[in-house]
């Protein structure tokens, strides 16, 4: 009898450790949930490093994202709610999914196509106001309503003023 009462022990133990671990795990998976997808463009291409943002609509708490090299994201231990979720990736407009509830246990699949953006940023230069250069346009009305007979006694800037000569 004193054989059989190291293995005995043993396989308590041993069967003890078993349920614990399978326990915990269940517990982890009891209490929480998930969402999981794939980010894909308008093509069907994946959409590497894309960032996925998910957002409880109660507490405002955030959790993110970045899909890997096949376009996948998960976000785990989420607790049963109404999420945002959002997917994010520079040259495509954001997609945003309202309201995926989140329950125990639950897997959500929430796949985004994403589309080119179509915001074109532009760029143009200001508009300026030059003002008029004073004494141009004066001169131009000012020489023509000088009588003819004078028009020797204006000075010109081919020639240095000069005292006007009678004729």
């Amino acid at each position: 009898m004193s054989v059989y009462l190291p293995l005995k022990s043993s396989a308590c133990l041993l069967a003890c450790v078993v349920f614990t671990a399978l326990t915990a795990h269940a517990q982890g998976v009891g209490t929480s949930g998930e969402i999981t997808g794939t980010v894909t463009d308008s093509a069907g291409n994946v959409v590497l490093n894309s960032t996925v943002k998910v957002v409880d609509t109660q507490t405002g708490l955030t959790r993110t994202a970045v899909t890997n090299s096949t376009g996948q994201f998960r976000v785990t231990g989420l607790s049963p709610a109404a999420y945002d979720v959002s997917a994010v990736m520079s040259g495509f407009a954001t997609e945003i999914r309202k309201g995926v509830v989140v329950a125990i246990g639950q897997t959500v699949i929430s796949d985004f196509k994403l589309n080119p953006s179509r915001v074109a940023v532009t760029t143009r230069q200001p508009l300026t106001r030059t003002s008029p250069t004073i004494g141009l346009h004066k001169a131009s009305t000012a020489s023509s309503s000088i009588p003819r007979r004078n028009s020797r006694s204006t000075p010109s800037r081919a020639t240095p003023w000069s005292a006007p000569t009678s004729t």
